[in-house]
């Protein structure tokens, strides 16, 4: 895709994180509150995903945060 290549190539160290419509459909997404979830950074260079709770209720939508330990540990390299 060609905006995330532009991406890549200005911004230092950017990682798009992307979520296939398979894994969580967009109603899903909009129903859960997905949008509203936040990557924050920690006081050790790693990250952190907050979801909303609305997140955690549904299946589809919580394997994204049970998998976040790898994404994370990415992310702080």
């Amino acid at each position: 895709m060609q905006l995330l290549a532009n991406l890549r190539a200005r911004v230092n160290g950017f990682m798009a994180i992307e979520v296939p419509a398979t894994q969580v459909s967009v109603s899903d997404a909009v129903s859960t509150y997905l949008f509203n979830s936040q990557l924050l950074s920690r006081d050790d260079g790693s990250m952190m995903l907050v979801l909303p709770q609305e997140c955690r209720e549904h299946a589809g939508v919580w394997v994204i945060s049970m998998n976040s330990l790898p994404l994370t540990t990415r992310l702080a390299n």
